[in-house]
């Protein structure tokens, strides 16, 4: 999907950055002690939803249920890309800044497509478990249970794909990725950001 590009003042980029989980750790002596700003960062909000489909079958005493089908969806469908004001539109910086950003989006996509493979071999195992037996009026009991096993299978990941997202945007966020930006554009981020 295309990621959108905004203008955002960079006090509100700064106090995104640093609401984030761990980055008081990694950007506070940038922010706190040294009075920089941040430059750019991803905005995303990622949506998860899925459908069950089930198969009953009647037995002379109760009821089978088991899932037909479980389509499962978690998507970022339009990342975010903020970028400092400061900068002008289409100046050197401006674009390095993009250009640095966009390598967190990759990230998140990436991310993204780990947790579908692991989400599509956790929910074929819920998929495989014996049908339910429940009473004839009791259904509803029975659809209760698969949402809860399909729920217990999915929640696990959704803290893998965070610790792979805050991993990987880490690696990408060190000091040496953040000495050559403040070297392009002939230290231009320096002169808007302080």
């Amino acid at each position: 999907g295309a990621v959108a590009i905004q203008r955002i003042p960079v006090e509100q980029i700064t106090a995104r950055v640093m609401s984030a989980p761990g980055n008081q750790q990694q950007f506070g002596s940038l922010v706190d002690q040294r009075g920089g700003k941040v430059a750019g960062t991803v905005v995303t909000l990622p949506r998860n939803a899925y459908q069950v489909a089930f198969t009953i079958k009647d037995t002379d005493s109760d009821r089978c249920i088991r899932p037909s089908s479980i389509a499962y969806q978690f998507s970022d469908p339009h990342p975010q890309l903020w970028v400092a004001d400061v900068f002008p539109e289409g100046s050197c910086i401006a674009q390095a800044t993009i250009t640095h950003e966009q390598k967190h989006v990759e990230v998140f996509r990436a991310a993204l497509r780990h947790l579908a493979l692991r989400a599509e071999h956790a929910l074929n195992l819920v998929a495989a478990l014996p049908a339910m037996n429940v009473a004839f009026g009791d259904e509803n009991a029975s659809y209760e249970a698969w949402y809860a096993r399909i729920n217990d299978a999915v929640q696990p990941l959704f803290a893998d794909y965070n610790t792979e997202v805050i991993a990987a945007n880490n690696a990408i966020d060190n000091p040496s990725e953040y000495q050559a930006m403040a070297q392009v554009c002939n230290g231009e981020a320096a002169r808007y950001l302080r």
